[in-house]
């Protein structure tokens, strides 16, 4: 009942309330009713159960006294529990009054409050917290505050605050989070932590107040204070200098007071280039300075930076993972987030400023508008400091120009004025190397004589015409200057190798004449030469032209002085000489100190004109003599060639030459590597020749090869008389023997016409026994085709067509021979061939016949085979001889051909496993006509003409022929032929 009275009080407005106090007077209504209750039970016990009257009474005044008891009780009790629940309701209506005016004045208040648990998961958040994050209740209730995160804060902040708060105390501070948008906000919070009655924490209770626009208006002050004050500190400090690097560097500094960056660069620009000269980076541990330094962009190649060439704006690139054509460098891996800006001067950009963040989004139009301040403010300092350079560097630039000129007008001598103008023609346009290019007397050739810081590994060999960018510039007589060496038509391998980049190259000029170049390398892509750097090395070239024209007259005149002198000398001793050797030593001994020579040598052919005899000789000391040596002329390519033309030869480098042991005796194992040569000539045919050696490499001018040649005119002229006078004395004995040598000579060549008439006679006699066979043979089976049997006519076909397919190979073969001794007599026409390449074709030429014979082929080539000096046509006869006869001796099995090379010599090899060669048929296989004793019982097909026709070819090309065999196990050919460097002895 007090239950049910208590839930109907707490339900029952506390209008209503007052109509429960009239309970009390209901107690005695309630009494009533027990006792008329008391009265029926009793009335029951008298009448039902019998019970006696005084019985009844007993019981129904304990009843009523009962009933009056608890009646009384149960009001009092009721009455004491409806006092307290009015006083517990007025107490919770007050409460709840409370509750619902501090409730609704959180969820009005203006800052975000959040209530979280123990724990610190959301229990409760008001609208401002939706209205400051972005997040609905429903969204963050159960979750923890880590969901506004932001990354801005390390571990260690949130250990220090959540080690606050959990000790009781109340946390304060400021951080920044991250709304449901990923926009980032700064806030003031306040955590309080909540006890409940145990003095344990049961809540959290975090008061949050949006700080960003204040923040913002904070930072935005102080950095219009740093940004003021770092103008201002730049511009006392860029003004206390003109020192362009020194300028650059102030500003980098000043501007990373200011602007946050992971790296900043200055990028100088010009030529359509953008080169990194000045880097800075935040974080040492970043590592990418260093690499950036120097790094080069093509302008119209780079986006971001055409950009910035085009509007001279401002560029910002929010995240270069998303800006298209944006290059990745090696230092620029980190970069997300990058910004440039232009430093103009004089309407142009004379560098580029730029920042880069690892960070995506964070540079904003705020940067750009401070980069720009600083660009106002840089650019004139700039424009001052670069002027300042000019000034300094045109005065460098004359006072070098100066020196050169001094340098040029100071001596005569050559080889000093040159190698010290190159160096200061390098100085003077702060070039890595340098080389000066000079044609050479002949026009032929592009040499370079004097180099300057150029790389080791750069062969400066002499350039034929035509080749490199030397000769270009000495033919159009224009400079030329370019930034990518590799990239231009003329570039030399060679020199692309050794690394040059950008190149200058001028003419150098003396009156109408262009004498070679002078060129200029950077080894960097970061240097480029400009127009002010051409015409420094333009006014270089034309200087170096008049210092090599007064150079080249005095020492021509001097030169012309020294050859009279000499000629003298030799003159004047060669006219008291008494016998050759001692005129020749004399002419050794006075070349030999001219040409300043370790060796001279004269000599003299012999009699038979095959070998030249030392006669005289001049050495220096650490040399042996070798004087009455004889040194074959047959065989020796040098000596050979001089000897047919009859002229001077100057070989400035005899390595590659292939030369006889007798020869390489005198020279290349004596170290000479240089020679030249010039003939002794005696009524106008060549008896001997003059040899001037040189250890050194050298290159014989046309003046020295003039000289050499006079004097070897001279030394003639001598030998001549000196022999007349000796022919004078021996006349009569000298005819005598004449006489009898003549008389010799006709007997030998009757004899030899008597032998070529044998070989006729033995020639006629056996192309008539080889044509009479088969001519018998068509006159018989042409009556048997007429007359014979007609079922046996297609045989009779058959041997008519091979009978007259051997009259025309023989009728071949007889021809071929005769132009083989028409070759033989009128010389050959010979010219570099490729074995590997004739073999080829004659191999792919029979490879149907030999496929269809069921025998199987392989060619095995030497790949790294030299030429040879060969008639193609003959020795293509010469394969298809051995290869034919091969396939017609060989029933089954293979054929082998193989090329390789041995010594000086190239070898054809053919192998075949036929039926091999009777042993008494191996002296005759090479005699025309000769097809040996058991051949013509097999039937092979042949003239016997084809092995001798290999002979002759082969004779003919000055190799040799061999030939192996086992009897009924196969064959082996062999073709020997002189490479290009041996003299064919044909």
């Amino acid at each position: 009942m007090t239950w049910v009275l208590g839930k109907l009080m707490k339900s029952t407005p506390p209008a209503k309330r007052h109509e429960f106090q009239g309970l009390r007077r209901a107690r005695w209504v309630v009494f009533l009713a027990a006792a008329c209750l008391v009265f029926i039970a009793e009335a029951y016990n008298y009448f039902g159960l019998g019970l006696s009257v005084s019985a009844v009474l007993v019981n129904s005044a304990i009843g009523l006294l009962i009933a009056f008891l608890m009646t009384h009780l149960g009001f009092h009790y009721f009455s004491q529990l409806q006092d307290d629940l009015s006083r517990a309701i007025v107490n919770l209506e007050a409460a709840e009054t409370q509750l619902h005016w501090q409730s609704a004045a959180l969820a009005s208040a203006a800052n975000a409050i959040v209530i979280t648990d123990d724990n610190g998961r959301i229990t409760w958040i008001n609208p401002a917290f939706t209205q400051l994050t972005g997040y609905l209740p429903d969204e963050v209730i159960g979750q923890t505050p880590n969901i506004l995160k932001s990354g801005q804060h390390d571990d260690a902040f949130y250990a220090q605050m959540w080690q606050t708060i959990m000790g009781g105390s109340v946390w304060q501070g400021e951080l920044v989070n991250r709304r449901k948008d990923g926009s980032l906000y700064t806030e003031e919070q306040t955590i309080t932590p909540v006890l409940n009655e145990k003095g344990q924490i049961s809540r959290y209770i975090a008061m949050k107040q949006d700080v960003t626009r204040r923040k913002a208006i904070q930072d935005a002050d102080r950095e219009q204070r740093i940004l003021a004050e770092s103008l201002r500190e730049a511009g006392l400090a860029l003004s206390a200098t003109l020192d362009l690097d020194e300028v650059m560097d102030i500003l980098l500094d000043q501007i990373g007071r200011v602007v946050p960056y992971d790296t900043m660069s200055l990028l100088r620009v010009g030529n359509g280039r953008a080169v990194v000269v000045r880097t800075r980076e935040r974080d040492p541990l970043l590592d990418q300075a260093a690499k950036a330094e120097n790094t080069v962009f093509i302008i119209e190649e780079t986006p971001n930076l055409s950009q910035l060439i085009q509007f001279k704006q401002p560029v910002i690139i929010p995240d270069t993972a998303k800006y298209p054509g944006w290059i990745t460098i090696e230092a620029g891996a980190h970069i997300r987030s990058w910004i440039g800006v232009p430093i103009i001067v004089e309407g142009e950009i004379y560098v580029l400023l730029s920042l880069d963040k690892q960070e995506p989004n964070f540079y904003l139009p705020k940067h750009a508008r401070i980069l720009s301040a600083f660009a106002v403010q840089a650019s004139l300092v700039l424009h001052n400091a670069q002027l300042f350079a000019e000034k300094g560097e045109n005065l460098r630039r004359e006072q070098q120009v100066s020196q050169v000129v001094q340098a040029t007008n100071a001596t005569l001598d050559l080889p000093h004025v040159l190698k010290q103008v190159v160096e200061l023609a390098a100085g003077l346009v702060d070039a890595d190397g340098a080389a000066l290019a000079l044609v050479s007397t002949d026009g032929q050739m592009m040499t370079y004589p004097y180099l300057f810081n150029m790389p080791e590994a750069l062969e400066w060999r002499p350039v034929p015409e035509g080749r490199g960018l030397a000769w270009r510039v000495t033919k159009t007589r224009q400079a030329i200057m370019e930034h990518a060496y590799a990239d231009h038509p003329d570039a030399l391998t060679e020199w692309i190798a050794a690394g040059v980049q950008a190149f200058l190259f001028v003419p150098i000029v003396a009156g109408d004449t262009c004498l070679g170049a002078l060129g200029l390398f950077y080894f960097s892509q970061e240097n480029i030469f400009s127009e002010r750097d051409r015409s420094s090395a333009e006014l270089v070239g034309r200087q170096v032209g008049v210092a090599i024209q007064n150079a080249r007259l005095f020492e021509e005149t001097r030169q012309r002085a020294r050859e009279l002198d000499l000629l003298n000398r030799i003159i004047a001793a060669t006219a008291v000489s008494q016998n050759e050797t001692e005129m020749l030593q004399i002419g050794c001994v006075e070349l030999a100190r001219y040409f300043g020579v370790p060796q001279t040598v004269c000599a003299l052919l012999d009699e038979t004109r095959e070998n030249v005899r030392i006669i005289a000789e001049s050495l220096s000391d650490e040399l042996s003599s070798i004087k009455n040596r004889h040194v074959p002329v047959k065989g020796n390519p040098v000596l050979q060639r001089f000897f047919d033309n009859g002229v001077a030869v100057a070989l400035s480098d005899i390595s590659h030459l292939s030369l006889p042991p007798e020869m390489k005796s005198v020279l290349t194992d004596r170290g000479i590597n240089s020679i030249l040569m010039v003939p002794i000539a005696l009524r106008e045919q060549i008896i001997g020749v003059i040899g001037v050696h040189s250890q050194k490499t050298r290159e014989f001018s046309d003046s020295d090869i003039h000289l050499a040649v006079t004097v070897g005119e001279e030394i003639g002229r001598s030998l001549e008389t000196i022999r007349l006078n000796d022919q004078m004395r021996l006349h009569a004995a000298e005819l005598e023997k004449r006489v009898a040598e003549r008389t010799q000579e006709l007997a030998g060549a009757n004899e030899q016409l008597q032998q070529l008439d044998r070989l006729k006679s033995k020639f006629v006699s056996d192309v008539s026994h080889e044509l009479r066979t088969p001519i018998t043979n068509l006159t018989m089976y042409l009556d048997l085709l007429e007359r014979g049997r007609a079922d046996r006519r297609e045989h009779y076909v058959s041997v008519l067509q091979k009978e007259t397919a051997r009259i025309r190979q023989l009728v071949e073969d007889i021809l071929d021979l005769s132009r083989l001794e028409a070759s033989r007599d009128q010389g050959g026409m010979f010219k570099p061939v490729d074995l590997n390449e004739i073999v080829s074709q004659v191999v792919t030429a029979q490879l149907p016949q030999i496929n269809a014979a069921g025998l199987r082929l392989r060619f095995l080539p030497d790949t790294d085979l030299p030429l040879i000096l060969a008639a193609p046509h003959q020795l293509t006869q010469v394969v298809t001889n051995l290869l034919t006869n091969a396939v017609n001796y060989t029933p089954e099995g293979s054929i082998e051909v193989k090329t390789y090379q041995e010594n000086d010599e190239v070898c054809l090899m053919l192998q075949d496993t036929g039926m091999g060669i009777d042993p008494d048929d191996m002296p005759h296989l090479f005699e025309r006509f000769y097809r040996g004793q058991r051949v013509a019982q097999l039937g092979v097909p042949g003239t016997g003409l084809g092995l001798g026709i290999v002979k002759e070819i082969v004779d003919l090309h000055g190799g040799r022929v061999e030939a192996a065999s086992e009897f009924g196990k196969g064959s082996v050919f062999r073709v020997w032929l002189r490479t290009i460097g041996v003299e064919n002895e044909a």
